[in-house]
């Protein structure tokens, strides 16, 4: 082999290593543009599933504060309620007390003029028993 074949096998080898650089880059870019498309497509589906979640959140949030002002409503009205009930009940509750002491005081009114009756009456039979018993006596001295 000669210096010439050697030129030649190495000028050939140079030209293969070329169209093999050639064609690897060509590779390298097609596969950089599919790389390309694949993130692309893959950061749209990614932007509308963000957007679909934002906008379900949204939704979802503002369900929640409504739910939640209508709870809050029954809770006022709950409240207005009971406190209405409450004062109701404690108005009728000082109405009994008040007729409760009156009869308490008409009660001791009347155990005090019982007791006064009792004491005149008991008072009377004694009087009545005493002017018997003279009235005996005075039989006896008179027969």
């Amino acid at each position: 082999m000669g210096l010439f074949d050697l030129l030649t096998q190495v000028e050939k080898m140079t030209k293969q290593q070329q169209e093999q650089t050639k064609a690897n880059k060509e590779n390298i870019d097609k596969i950089n543009e599919q790389n390309k498309k694949n993130l692309e497509a893959q950061q749209k589906k990614n932007d509308e599933a963000l957007a679909k979640f934002q906008t379900q959140s949204k939704q979802q949030m503002e369900t929640l504060q409504k739910q939640n002002g209508a709870l809050q409503k029954q809770l006022e009205d709950l409240t207005k309620s009971q406190k209405q009930t409450f004062d109701k009940l404690t108005e009728q509750n000082n109405k009994t007390n008040t007729l409760l002491e009156k009869e308490r005081q008409r009660s001791i009114e009347l155990e005090r003029q019982l007791a006064a009756k009792l004491n005149y009456t008991s008072t009377f039979v004694i009087i009545a028993i005493v002017a018997s018993i003279i009235g005996f006596i005075l039989a006896q001295i008179l027969n």
